[in-house]
């Protein structure tokens, strides 16, 4: 039979195992910060959505077109917004900022009806009446 002691530096030795464990997976993530830019007229696009592909987490871009979001170093950001194509960049491949070209399948016009709005013909007869 083992002494009490024995289990105690079992169970020690585990928590550290556990404790470093979850250490040096958490430093494996780095804040990534970037610019999305229109690459049509370099102006910022605001409110584009950054997310990590594959995971359900993400960023948007403020109004200067920086976002800021926690990601390892081998993540791919997939860089999205309406009127643009999206786009996957690498986060090693981020030093500068990420261009986003315009969808040439945007709509040019829009067309607005009146369907559904129906003209009343009632009058009412306000008449004194005594």
């Amino acid at each position: 039979m083992r002494p009490i002691f024995y289990y105690f530096k079992i169970a020690f030795l585990l928590t550290f195992c556990l404790v470093t464990g979850t250490t040096v997976f958490a430093q494996q993530t780095q804040t990534i910060t970037g610019k999305v830019i229109d690459a049509a007229d370099r102006t910022a696009v605001i409110g584009a959505n950054v997310r990590i592909k594959g995971i359900n987490k993400g960023a948007v871009t403020d109004a200067s077109g920086i976002f800021k979001l926690n990601a390892s170093p081998e993540a791919t950001l997939v860089i999205s917004y309406i009127g643009y194509l999206t786009k996957e960049v690498p986060v090693a491949m981020i030093h500068g900022p990420v261009l986003l070209t315009p969808d040439a399948k945007t709509l040019n016009t829009v067309v607005v009806t009146a369907l559904g709005i129906s003209k009343q013909s009632k009058a009412l007869d306000i008449r004194y009446k005594p």
